[in-house]
């Protein structure tokens, strides 16, 4: 990777951190909700007890000093504590808000700027990693930048930079393991799967489920270093599995030390899974209907228009008949009731509902997986039908291993997420990056092979 190629990532993420600051300038102040909650509460705790807790999923009397928890991970309650050290504002936003909760939350101050810029730097990190995976991949510049121009205004970092959740920060670890991944397997850097590994630690302490991924990778890398045409070595496996590690021990020990056992969270799971197993109760028209009334932008509004309303009522997530609510409500507390408590959910829902309905559950998995990954609406559409073709091209130009490393981990989550959770869409927002790639990629080609583009913005055998 030549000092070139960096200069042009570092121009890239200037040029995204003023468009996604400007983004964010223009948007309308807003209090947080839902979720933002409960990391607002693990924050405040963190500061004022110096200890990780369950924040509002802690079992408590009121009043009572909060217990260790590990309910979640830690890197974003961390973070906002840390953020809260430095500024007034963050640190009375949380305050206020942990003490008055969301029903008395309008009389505490909207998102700080400070928050929403530091997040910004976090969201221009990830474009700028697009930027690098497009330049490695197709050796243009044009195509690279195409692609971040459209990942920028068709997805989200402005809109989440807004937020207090937990993807500003596990959606940095991400786009950075996705691009140095992308880098390692096109050069063969040591080094570059030393920082990859560390990457998805980073974004395995801020959400769990990537610590999934993290195991995929090592299996994938070990089983190409079999290989001896795939120029791996085993040591590339070992140091990507090492620095993952590094990364996630501090959390691992703690958890050793407090509660006996050596795992990442406890109760998350099954908290998660619940939600997605109410889905199978779904009739098959109903999981047929689902394809189209998933469908971004219009497929709601056209099933709505063509489909008698209680083929698709209970595929909404307000409707008080949806499986969602019914997952979130009455399935959680019964299951939990069956299971004995919060350290056996997991367990029993994966006897009793997952695998004793095996079948059933993947063939859900299907549209509900497809339900996530239509994030960027019709940039989604277009770019799923495009990433056959686009494989194509990166064949031709022998970039088809990375490229594939590319494809194949962001499919894996949204697979993951289908499998595990009821995956909303904000869960697949750096499926976007994908999409805009291949749509410039296809569209680049195409229009190289009839002479309509000059020499200097066709794609090449990949940036060096």
């Amino acid at each position: 990777m030549t000092r070139t190629l960096w200069t042009q990532v570092c121009v890239a993420f200037f040029v995204s951190l003023t468009l996604i600051i400007l983004q964010t300038a223009i948007s309308k102040p807003r209090k947080p909700v839902a979720d933002e909650y409960l990391y607002i509460s693990m924050a405040q705790e963190l500061n004022t007890f110096g200890t990780f807790t369950d924040g509002r999923f802690a079992k408590k009397k009121p009043d009572s000093e909060p217990v260790p928890g590990r309910f979640f991970t830690p890197l974003y309650p961390a973070f906002l504590s840390v953020l809260s050290q430095f500024s007034t504002d963050v640190e009375v936003f949380i305050e206020c808000h942990y003490r008055k909760g969301p029903l008395k939350g309008k009389e505490c101050p909207d998102i700080p700027q400070t928050l929403q810029l530091t997040q910004a730097v976090f969201a221009a990190v990830g474009m700028a990693s697009v930027f690098a995976i497009a330049l490695i991949l197709s050796g243009s510049g044009a195509v690279a930048y195409g692609t971040l121009l459209i990942s920028l205004f068709a997805g989200k970092s402005a809109f989440y930079a807004g937020f207090a959740l937990s993807e500003n920060a596990a959606f940095f670890g991400f786009y950075l393991f996705l691009a140095l991944g992308v880098g390692a397997l096109a050069y063969r850097r040591t080094s570059l799967f030393v920082l990859c590994g560390a990457a998805i630690g980073i974004a395995t302490l801020a959400r769990p489920s990537y610590l999934y991924l993290y195991y995929a990778m090592i299996v994938v890398l070990l089983m190409l270093a079999s290989f001896s045409r795939f120029q791996l070595r085993w040591k590339h496996a070992a140091l990507f599995a090492l620095s993952g590690l590094v990364v996630l021990t501090p959390w691992l020990i703690r958890n050793v030390l407090q509660f006996g056992e050596l795992s990442l969270t406890s109760g998350y799971g099954g908290f998660i899974l619940v939600q997605r197993v109410s889905y199978n109760a779904m009739t098959w028209t109903e999981w047929f209907v689902a394809l189209i009334y998933w469908l971004p932008d219009f497929g709601d509004k056209l099933t709505e228009a063509l489909i008698p309303p209680e083929l698709y009522v209970r595929l909404n997530y307000s409707d008080p008949t949806s499986f969602y609510q019914i997952g979130n409500k009455a399935l959680m507390q019964e299951t939990l009731a069956a299971s004995g408590g919060r350290e056996g959910h997991l367990g029993y829902l994966l006897r009793e509902y997952v695998l004793a309905d095996l079948f059933k559950h993947f063939m859900v998995t299907f549209p509900i997986t497809l339900r996530g990954m239509w994030i960027g609406k019709y940039v989604a559409l277009a770019g799923v039908l495009l990433i056959w073709p686009a494989g194509k091209v990166m064949a031709n130009h022998k970039k088809l291993l990375p490229y594939l490393f590319l494809v194949l981990a962001l499919l894996f989550m949204a697979g993951l997420h289908g499998f595990t959770s009821v995956n909303v869409r904000r869960y697949n927002v750096p499926l976007i990056g994908l999409y805009s790639f291949v749509i410039v990629l296809v569209l680049n080609n195409f229009m190289s092979r009839r002479g309509w583009l000059p020499e200097w913005a066709r794609t090449s055998p990949g940036a060096k």
